[in-house]
C-alpha cells in the first residue's frame, strides 16, 4: 500500500510538471531572456529561460507587481545591468515585451528594455521606451550613424498596468502594441550589426537621464518576432503558463517535496 501511495504521488508530482511545461504555444528556444523579477529581494535577477542571462539589480525595489511580484524604478539611479552574451546578439527579428506602470512623475525616456551605446561600433541592437515628454511609445536601433524607429507612438497610460510590446520583423517593419492591440507600425530598415553592449531593463549604465519612473514586471526578449496571437496569449496567461516555465523555486520545492515523501517511506 505503502509503494502504491508513493507511485502515485512522485506520479502526479512529475505528471503536473510535465503538463506545465507541455502547455507552451510560443517556442521557448527562441527566449534570449525571461525576466519574471519575481525575486522579492537581493540584487540578482533570474533569467528563466535556456541562456542564464541573469541581471544585477542597482537600485530597485520590490513591490507588488502584476503577476507575482515587480521592480520599482525611481527614475534616476535604477537600473537592471544584465551582461553582453552571444544569446543577446540578435541580429535578425526580435519582440520586447513587458507589463509597465509608469507613474505620474515619467517624463522623460523612461527605458523597458535596450541594448545601446556599444562603446565600440556605436550601435544599438535593440531598444524600447517611452518618449521623451512621457507621453508615448518608441522602438529602434542605431545603425550607421542613424537612430531607426516609430516614434511619439500611441499615448501612455500612467498609474496603471499595460502590457506593452515592441516587435521587428528582422527586415524592415517595427510594430508597438498595447494590451494586445496594435498601436503603430513603420518602415525602420535592416538591422544593425550585433555589439557589444550591455543588456539594460529600466534605463542605462552611468546615464541618469533615460532612467524608468515606475514599476516592471514580466519583462522578456525574444530573438523573434512574436504574432498578435502570440502576445495577447502572453499578456492574458503571463509568461510562466504562456511558456510552459516554473520559477526555480517552484521546481526546487517540487523536489524537496518529492525527496520527503521518498525518505518518510
Amino acid at each position: 500500500m505503502k509503494r502504491l501511495l508513493l507511485f502515485c504521488v512522485g506520479f502526479f508530482i512529475f505528471n503536473l510538471i510535465f503538463v506545465t511545461l507541455s502547455n507552451a504555444k510560443i517556442d521557448i528556444k527562441t527566449a534570449a531572456g525571461i525576466w519574471l523579477l519575481n525575486e522579492k529581494d537581493g540584487a540578482e535577477i533570474v533569467d528563466l529561460s535556456k541562456n542564464g542571462n541573469n541581471g544585477k539589480a542597482q537600485g530597485t525595489k520590490h513591490v507588488a507587481g502584476k503577476f507575482g511580484t515587480a521592480l520599482s524604478f525611481n527614475g534616476s539611479s535604477d537600473r537592471v545591468v544584465v551582461p553582453d552574451a552571444d544569446s543577446l546578439d540578435l541580429q535578425g527579428a526580435w519582440t520586447i515585451t513587458a507589463w509597465i506602470y509608469p507613474n505620474k512623475t515619467e517624463v522623460n525616456y523612461g527605458h523597458i528594455l535596450g541594448k545601446r551605446n556599444d562603446a565600440v561600433a556605436n550601435d544599438a541592437n535593440y531598444a524600447f521606451r517611452i518618449n521623451n515628454t512621457g507621453v508615448g511609445w518608441e522602438t529602434y536601433f542605431r545603425k550607421d550613424n542613424a537612430w531607426m524607429g516609430i516614434w511619439g507612438i500611441g499615448s501612455v497610460k500612467k498609474e496603471e498596468w499595460s502590457y506593452m510590446t515592441a516587435v521587428y520583423d528582422g527586415k524592415n517593419m517595427a510594430t508597438i502594441y498595447e494590451n494586445g492591440v496594435q498601436i503603430g507600425t513603420g518602415a525602420v530598415g535592416a538591422a544593425p550589426p550585433a555589439g557589444q553592449a550591455e543588456v539594460h531593463i529600466g534605463g542605462w549604465q552611468n546615464n541618469a537621464s533615460e532612467l524608468l519612473d515606475g514599476k516592471l514586471d514580466e519583462v522578456a526578449l525574444f530573438g523573434a518576432a512574436l504574432t498578435i496571437d502570440d502576445i495577447q496569449n502572453l499578456m492574458k496567461n503571463g509568461l510562466e503558463k504562456s511558456l510552459g516555465i516554473l520559477p526555480v523555486d517552484r521546481l526546487g520545492k517540487m523536489a524537496t517535496e518529492w525527496g520527503s515523501i521518498k525518505s518518510a517511506h
